[in-house]
């Protein structure tokens, strides 16, 4: 069986620290021709939050609102469907140094910018560094 990851995730909330430390892993395994399938219940919000996170960490998109937009337009219209996850999505783009387009959401979770802080070391081998902020 393929490894598996699972990652304790409200409805319609920002994705927690935990679900974004696995953008990296999961941006390095596409990078790496692995197949990495996404899910959440509906397939909509925290699947299309983690798709745009992870689009942004490959770089196929120039902003948070482009990631979003291509989602809309190509996995599901319902991609991203809350404020908290539209400000997530805007977060960490910025944390990558990306603008964020025109999908700034006014209200939202935020969260910590990944690469800046304590060492994390994976199963599978990867480094990640994270912090949390306040």
């Amino acid at each position: 069986m393929p490894p598996c990851a699972v990652v304790s995730w409200w409805d319609y909330a920002a994705p927690p620290p935990e679900a974004v430390l696995y953008v990296a892993v999961v941006a390095d395994l596409i990078r790496n021709g692995k197949v990495v399938q996404i899910g959440c219940l509906a397939g909509h919000g925290r699947t299309g939050t983690f798709a745009a996170l992870v689009r942004l960490a490959l770089g196929l998109d120039t902003s948070a609102a482009d990631a979003q937009k291509w989602l809309r337009t190509n996995y599901c219209s319902e991609a991203v469907e809350s404020k908290p996850q539209e400000a997530a999505v805007v977060d960490y783009a910025k944390s990558l140094g990306i603008h964020s387009g025109d999908a700034r959401a006014d209200v939202g979770e935020r969260l910590p910018p990944p690469g800046s802080g304590d060492d994390i070391k994976t199963d599978a081998g990867w480094d990640i560094r994270w912090s949390r902020s306040g």
